[in-house]
């Protein structure tokens, strides 16, 4: 009994030899370390491996944050972009609805005109054949400048419809804030 307490004795000096760091004398044996747990298992393991790691963490770290900060922006482009067109074709469209009486209106002063040049020749009491032949010219003028505003008026008012259809059937959805 004597030599197992004695053995005893022996190990819990060789332990705490171990523990505060002194050195066991040589003719006892140390202790067997004890196996680490958790973070400090992985951080011996990786000892050999910590520059590959960090290398790895930094490409993670940069691609996340080129993600993070590209793709919003992507979107952001892409959008501004869809909206532009949007407003740029509300805007034409919106032109040539103001644009569409001021051109009529162009044929109407010079049909005006003339009409008020026929009056003032029918008022005159000469029946001249040149003042009858000027009559006749201003109305075949009347007639071609009433044609021309009507196919304008007509050509305007499908363009007007041209980019309505195609350009302002669909509104660009609207950008979410982030």
């Amino acid at each position: 009994m004597s030599g197992a307490t004695n053995e005893s004795d022996d190990k819990s000096a060789k332990d705490q030899a171990a523990s505060a760091g002194e050195a066991v004398p040589p003719g006892m044996k140390a202790a067997p370390a004890e196996k680490k747990k958790g973070l400090a298992a992985f951080l011996e393991w990786s000892k050999p491996y910590r520059e590959i790691i960090a290398m790895s963490v930094a490409v993670i770290v940069a691609l996340s944050s080129v993600i993070a900060w590209g793709v919003p922006w992507i979107v952001a482009t892409v959008a501004t972009q869809s909206q532009l067109h949007y407003l740029e074709c509300r805007v034409t469209n919106n032109i040539m609805t103001q644009l569409l009486p001021v051109r009529l209106e162009e044929y109407a002063g010079k049909i005006d005109w003339r009409n008020s040049q026929i009056k003032m020749l029918a008022q005159s009491s000469r029946a001249a054949p040149q003042t009858i032949r000027t009559i006749g010219f201003l109305t075949d003028e009347i007639n071609s400048l009433t044609k021309q505003q009507n196919e304008a008026a007509v050509k305007l008012q499908q363009d007007i419809n041209n980019i309505a259809k195609n350009c302002i059937s669909e509104k660009p959805q609207p950008e979410k804030a982030s």
